[in-house]
This record gives structure tokens, sequence and C-alpha cells, in this order.
């Protein structure tokens, strides 16, 4: 069991590491080349055919309640750390915050590009103990609606989907209801299919993630540049003045004086000897 594991976390985290080269190198939005990561491992799922019979006897059910507290544990902790400004600034830096074609540094590449690697291992290791819990041959599928449903609790448990700002217990919160709801909706009959429960929780998730982003801005601007926001270019030099526009040329011409100056319209300049 840990040599199938750990291939399997290999290959997912050999996975991710692709993915943050092409996100780093390009600059790209990280949810598009996660989708095509997805994509790929779609396909190698369907080169099997048939189901495969479980090997090894270990069953993580006995140890559900202790895995489920560590989970909890690192999710609250991660989500505590994250409180603290610089590190939320570090982690989060990939996100663009004006133009999205300024690159945000090596710093960002570098956190941005480990944090794949790990969460695709961890991925990894999430899917071998969904398959481990069960007693009948895996059926070999895409797995998109539990993606969806992992996207979803996410979103739902208040971690915003344009990066950077979350929350501490909101996706523990989402994925005990999430699951919670899935049990009883089996328990009652209904048999509603994953991906239409999946797509309710991203609905959910995509209002959330506005409440997030309205009210988890921060209170007072500082000199930051990663909270600064897109501006206008200042307009050209000019006062207002109790609602008149007083531009800044100068002040009217001088007044020439006109002694010694003849008069062009003089008569006897238009006279019969005149030219």
């Amino acid at each position: 069991m840990l040599v199938a594991s750990a291939e399997a976390v290999v290959a997912a985290g050999l996975l991710g590491l692709l993915m943050a080269i092409v996100i780093t190198a390009f600059h790209v939005p990280g949810w598009a080349v996660s989708l095509a990561g997805a994509l790929a491992a779609m396909v190698f799922i369907q080169q099997r055919s048939g189901p495969v019979n479980l090997q090894g006897d270990y069953s993580p059910t006995d140890q559900a309640l202790y895995l489920f507290g560590g989970v909890a544990a690192v999710s609250v902790l991660g989500g505590l750390v994250g409180m603290i400004k610089p590190v939320r600034r570090s982690v989060g830096r990939f996100r663009p915050v004006a133009d999205p074609a300024h690159r945000r540094g090596g710093l960002a590449a570098v956190l941005t590009g480990g944090a794949l690697v790990v969460s695709s291992s961890l991925a990894a290791v999430g899917g071998i103990l969904l398959v481990a819990g069960q007693d009948v041959p895996v059926v070999p599928s895409p797995g998109l609606d539990w993606t969806a449903l992992a996207v979803g609790a996410a979103l739902l448990g208040g971690a915003s989907a344009f990066g950077r700002r979350g929350g501490v217990f909101g996706t523990i919160l989402a994925v005990v209801l999430i699951t919670l709801f899935i049990r009883y909706e089996d328990a009652m009959g209904w048999d509603i299919s994953h991906l239409a429960i999946a797509g309710g929780v991203l609905l959910a998730g995509v209002v959330v993630t506005r409440i997030v982003e309205t009210y988890g801005r921060p209170r007072t601007r500082d000199n930051d540049s990663d909270e600064e926001e897109w501006t206008e270019p200042d307009p050209p030099s000019t006062s207002w003045d109790s609602g008149r526009r007083t531009d800044s040329w100068p002040t009217p011409l001088p007044t020439q004086p006109s002694a010694g100056r003849p008069d062009p319209w003089d008569t006897d300049r238009w006279g019969t000897g005149g030219r």
C-alpha cells in the first residue's frame, strides 16, 4: 500500500510541477491550467475500462475520526497563519491587483508553484483514502463530481475565487454540511446526482465570494502596493473656483498703447493719393 500510494503521490506532484511551470512562466490564471491538468488525468483514467479490485487490508474507516481531526487541524491552522498580513500577501501575491500583464515577481512565482505541487500531492492522498474506504471494486471514473464538490466546498467555506482572501473555519464547516447533506439524501432515497449537488454548491460559493470580496477588504488604505487599485491618471493642471473653471493660461494680453499709431481706417490714407 505504501509503495502504491507513494507512486500516486509522486505522479500527482509531478503533474502539479508541470502546471506550476506553465502558470508561472506565462503568468496565466491557475484555474485554467489546473483544468487542463484535470483533463489530462481524466484521459489517463479512461485508459483502464474495467473495475479494479482493492489490494491490501488497510481500511481508513477505522481511523476516520483521527483523519478528520488531523485535516481539520491543518485547515484551521493554515487559516490562522494566513491571517498574518505578511504571510497572506506573500502567498497571495500572484493575484493581479492592476494590469494582469504585470508580473508579480520571482517570490510570487515560487510560492504559487510550491502551493500547486503540495496541493496536487495532497489531492492524491485524499483520493487514496476515498477509494480505500470502499469495500467494492473501484470503477474507473473521471471524478469530475468530486472535483467540483471540492472546489465548491472551498468557495462555500469563504475562500475567494480571486485568491488571497478567505476564512478560518469556513472550509471545514462547508465540508461537514455538504457531507451531511449527501448522507441525508442517500438515507432518504432521493438519488440526487453529485454533479447536481456540486453545481448548487458552486453557485452558492460564487455568492459567498462576492460577500468575501465586498466585506473582506482592508478598512484603511496603506502604502503597500499589493493593496493599491488602478486609478485614472490626474487631469491636466487646472483649478476650479466656485464652480467656474480657470485654465492655466496667463492673464489677458496687456493693453497696447494707442498713441503714435496711425488709424488703419483713416480717411486721408484711403484718399485719391493713397496707395
